[in-house]
């Protein structure tokens, strides 16, 4: 017996449907199963990149490819919360002077690199002056700095 065109169609879309609707309740299965599981702390988290990045300088290199794994190595100064209000990282406070042309930030105390050197004001100074002289966007983001003056090694 021949099949007509609407019953050819209506048998692709009930096979269709059929794997979508299998598909969908394997993913939700998957899904409540995974919801009552306890989070364990630890493990590997896999980034796929669509290359290699050039390098993991965050003051010389300006890519994506750069920015994704720094930012999760390197700290800033602030970051922000989920609804962009600035939020301290490595600066434990700031002030920003009554004209708007100085900011003080008050850098955390017991702040280590990998090797265990001390995190200070000169790094910072030290930081911004790297990235306004090797980054390709330094002289436009950190031109209008003036200086950067280290008081202590917990202000700049």
């Amino acid at each position: 017996m021949a099949t007509t065109a609407k019953q050819r169609w209506w048998g692709v879309g009930r096979q269709r449907i059929g794997v979508v609707g299998v598909l969908l309740a394997g993913t939700l299965a998957m899904a409540i199963a995974a919801a009552g599981q306890e989070p364990k702390p630890g493990g590997t988290l896999i980034v796929a990149l669509a290359g290699n990045p050039p390098g993991f300088n965050p003051n010389i290199n300006y890519s994506t490819l750069t920015h994704l794994p720094t930012g999760q190595i390197f700290n800033s100064l602030v970051g922000y919360d989920y609804d962009m209000n600035l939020q301290p990282e490595l600066a434990r406070s700031w002030t920003i002077s009554p004209d708007g042309l100085t900011i003080t930030f008050s850098l955390e105390p017991n702040v280590q690199f990998h090797d265990g050197t001390p995190f200070t004001s000169a790094d910072v100074a030290y930081s911004v002056e790297a990235a306004r002289e090797h980054h390709p966007l330094g002289k436009k983001a950190f031109g209008s700095i003036e200086r950067i003056d280290t008081p202590d090694a917990r202000t700049a």
